[in-house]
């Protein structure tokens, strides 16, 4: 079993403002998800898929991470971390 990467196909846009309303985006661009991603203090990507239809709450309140959950050395009782996605990083493949 062999496994080839190729080269993701990334629709072209410009390049939005880093408070730019994502709402008007995925509707705009026909855009149905967003992965809202930070990467964590041991270099690992964490990830969550936020539905379009919830994206500006997010980008009003934060995406919600569990410390304990990311495997970060924090037990249950830690504060939940929150990652605001910057619309300026959006890239659509």
């Amino acid at each position: 079993m062999s496994l080839r990467l190729t080269n993701m196909d990334f629709k072209p846009g410009a390049k939005l403002a880093s408070d730019a309303n994502l709402s008007e985006v995925a509707a705009e661009r026909g855009i149905e998800f967003f992965l809202v991603a930070f990467v964590d203090l041991k270099g690992v990507l964490r990830t969550k898929m936020v539905p379009a239809s919830a994206i500006k709450q997010i980008q009003r309140d934060g995406a919600g991470f569990a410390p304990a959950a990311t495997h970060m050395d924090f037990g249950p009782e830690a504060a939940d971390m929150i990652v605001k996605p910057d619309a300026s990083t959006l890239l659509q493949a």
